[in-house]
């Protein structure tokens, strides 16, 4: 028999079928990420409280704290080329309101909306996640935009290198200038090009079910039950 095994998630557990033949105390210590049901785009930007929008929205989450690196947001946004349509990059979570910049220029725009429950439900807006941090533990909400189908750029440091498909064009390095440089060309690339984003967008989604779902842990956790 056996009992008091390794941690899996709260959702893993209640479909852990060892627990029919093996009495199993599991306590958990890793939160199992789902994305929840999405919103349609248009209502999606009601609950966010924006306005309706024609172009491209950027999607960066900083829930429970100010967004790191984002200085980078504007310049960024200035160095992005080729790209005709409008562009707002949507912040949201803690300390987000401080930096909002609602004036449009050439087409551009950041707008913070604050703290928001359940935030990955209104992914349905977004065309591309983007993270700044400087330095990161897994992202949970990195992992989400990937579980939903977006094709997310990340700067190339701790668990977001690990939360997605591992392309070194979405992967960004570099400090200062470099950086903005870097990851205005990786934003541009994939807002100029519908079936890269898309691709992109797909391949994240596969290697986010891949390692991060639910089954694979069960799978996983069943694997070491059976050794």
């Amino acid at each position: 028999m056996l009992s008091d095994v390794i941690c899996i998630s709260e959702s893993a557990k209640s479909e852990l079928i060892l627990s029919k033949y093996f009495s199993i105390h599991a306590q958990v210590i890793y939160p199992y990420v789902k994305s929840g049901e999405c919103y349609q785009r248009k209502e999606a930007t009601s609950l966010l409280g924006l306005p309706d929008y024609g172009g491209y929205t950027i999607w960066t989450i900083a829930n429970n704290r100010p967004v790191k690196g984002l200085n980078r947001i504007q310049s960024i946004l200035e160095n992005l080329m080729y790209v005709d349509a409008p562009i707002r990059w949507v912040l949201i979570g803690e300390g987000t309101r401080a930096f909002t910049h609602t004036d449009e220029v050439n087409g551009r725009f950041v707008v913070g909306v604050g703290p928001f429950e359940n935030a990955s439900s209104v992914l349905s807006i977004c065309d591309l996640y983007f993270q700044p941090s400087l330095n990161e533990g897994l992202s949970f909400s990195t992992v989400e935009a990937g579980l939903y189908g977006l094709p997310c750029v990340v700067s190339k440091v701790g668990g977001l290198k690990e939360a997605i498909y591992p392309d070194s064009d979405c992967l960004i390095e570099g400090e200062g200038h470099q950086y903005i440089s870097n990851a205005a060309l990786a934003i541009t690339q994939l807002l100029s090009d519908n079936d890269l984003r898309v691709m992109f967008g797909n391949r994240n989604r596969k290697f986010c079910e891949d390692r991060f779902s639910k089954y694979r842990y069960i799978e996983n956790t069943i694997n070491v039950l059976l050794k």
